[in-house]
């Protein structure tokens, strides 16, 4: 401080008492004598506490708001620009300098112009506005959709005196949301024309949520779903709603994903075949909490199925009324005229002794072929009429044919029945013919002299196991050929509800189980709830 520079200010901190910080600003006046000397010097100190951190807050707030991506806008009472940040340039396009000073409808589209000024009137009559989706232009002329909150500024009286609004970009969001929009709907559409329909179900509260596509396959309109787990039994057949109910239990117990196929009664009395597969979710504890999955309608495919059925059944009815009429052509006839022949042949060696020997040998050699064809044909007679509906005398009819097709082919047949359940015909016939099927196509490839042949009941079942240690063969290929053994002795076993397996490898032999349930049930047991 001197007589030309007598005033001071300097900002400094100092420590209370109580050790609290506050700074202050000192405004000091210094009084000089006439020969320059300072006399006194007098002023005032200031807390300037508070005033500071308000000037550091208006800054980093000045700061945020201009390194903000988003459009950071004020305007006046008139809608007038008067803030306009980095931002802000970006989204719109227009440069601070071009922005400041117009009013705000300059960003409205033109088919949007009053939507613009009715929201700024509710700001400035004091209610904010939360997250508005609307559109606006920029300044190249092109759209862009944004994302609005607008709240009001007031002075240090509360007064409103202007607008001050946040905008986001939200272009890529809504594009994104509109190629959901549209994946959701095509996906929506190929449920609808294939038939399917998703459901998810709280395993909690009980919630079951289905998508109208899933109402649809249960003849429900959209909305008609009761929206719980017994909602969706009581929609179940009857007949098979027991087990539907015992296999989502066990479901939810393994957490294993099923799949299955169960009937549904419509509300008008029609039925139809769904197809589902469903997948529970644990939560953090291990405990099921949710289970999502998919049904799909197979009523045609079951109808088609049916009616294949109903062929391939006709087809084999029409097979043994065939093999019964060609056997009793073979015994009523071609039996009959051999036998005539043999005894002609007999009575021309008889009534014409003198006959040179050459001719008479060969007369007996041709009366020895013909009893040799006679019989043959007898035994492919007894083999085409060959019928077991009574049930206890399967195996008997079984080891009985064994024994006389190992003679005829010189084979040894070993054959074993035992726990024998009652059979129907129809299943009885079926093993039958499995087991000539596949020993003639055993004497017919397989080089082997001794096969091995088991009839068992087990387990609500009946078994069939044919097997030699032969040639074997390729399974693939032989189905792909023209033969028919393979596909009738399959279509003969899903007449009957049963299963067979065929094993077999080139040099490694051939083993045919075929098994059957007891009672036949066309039902096929469900395993996963909708």
């Amino acid at each position: 401080m001197s007589p030309e520079k007598p005033f001071l200010q300097v900002t400094y901190r100092i420590v209370r008492p109580d050790q609290s910080v506050i700074l202050v600003e000192r405004h000091s006046r210094a009084y000089f004598d006439e020969r320059g000397k300072m006399k006194r010097i007098v002023g005032m100190v200031v807390d300037i506490t508070e005033k500071k951190r308000a000037e550091v807050a208006v800054l980093r707030h000045a700061a945020i708001v201009e390194s903000s991506d988003d459009a950071i806008i004020g305007v006046d009472m008139n809608g007038i620009v008067t803030d306009w940040n980095k931002g802000a340039e970006r989204v719109f396009g227009y440069s601070a300098k071009e922005a400041m000073g117009r009013n705000i409808s300059f960003l409205s589209p033109a088919d949007r112009s009053e939507d613009g000024l009715n929201i700024l009137k509710n700001v400035i009559s004091g209610k904010a506005v939360k997250q508005y989706e609307t559109v606006r232009r920029r300044k190249d002329g092109t759209h862009i959709d944004v994302s609005i909150t607008l709240s009001p500024i007031v002075d240090a009286e509360g007064k409103v005196i202007g607008a001050s609004g946040i905008g986001q970009d939200i272009t890529e969001r809504k594009k994104a949301e509109e190629a959901l929009r549209k994946s959701e709907e095509r996906l929506r559409m190929a449920q609808w024309a294939a038939h399917i329909g998703t459901f998810d179900l709280n395993i909690r509260t009980g919630v079951d949520i289905w998508t109208p596509e899933t109402e649809a396959l249960y003849g429900l309109p959209p909305g008609g779903f009761g929206g719980t787990l017994t909602a969706f039994e009581n929609l179940i057949h009857p007949d098979d709603q027991k087990r539907v109910v015992e296999l989502t239990h066990e479901m939810m117990r393994t957490g294993q994903p099923m799949e299955g196929e169960w009937r549904v009664v419509w509300p008008d009395g029609g039925v139809h075949w769904i197809a589902s597969r469903g997948q529970v979710f644990m939560d953090e504890s291990g405990e099921p909490s949710r289970m999502l999955g998919v049904n799909l309608d197979i009523t045609e495919r079951k109808r088609a199925e049916e009616a294949l059925s109903d062929i391939t059944r006709k087809l084999v009815e029409a097979q043994e009324q065939e093999r019964i009429r060609i056997a009793r052509e073979l015994h009523d006839d071609i039996s009959q005229r051999l036998a005539l022949l043999a005894i002609d042949l007999d009575r021309v060696r008889g009534n014409y002794n003198d006959l040179p020997s050459e001719v008479r040998d060969h007369m007996q050699e041709l009366q020895r072929m013909t009893a040799d064809i006679s019989s043959r044909v007898y035994a492919m007679s007894h083999e085409l009429h060959s019928l077991t509906p009574d049930p206890s005398g399967l195996a008997k009819s079984m080891r009985g044919w064994c024994r006389d097709f190992g003679k005829r082919q010189k084979m040894e047949i070993i054959f074993r029945g035992h726990d024998l359940p009652r059979l129907s015909q129809g299943i009885s016939l079926c093993l039958f013919r499995i087991l000539q099927e596949a020993l003639h196509n055993s004497a017919k490839h397989s080089g082997v002299e001794r096969v091995e042949v088991e009839l068992a009941g087990n387990s609500g079942q009946i078994d069939l196991i044919v097997s030699d240690s032969g040639k074997g063969f390729d399974i693939e290929a032989a189905r792909q050929g023209q033969g028919l053994g393979l596909t009738s002795m399959q279509e003969r076993v899903r007449l009957v509800g049963g299963t067979i397996v065929i094993d077999s490898k080139p040099l490694a032999g051939t083993t045919i189980h075929v098994s059957v349930p007891f009672k036949i049930d066309t039902i096929k047991k469900p395993t996963a709830p909708g």
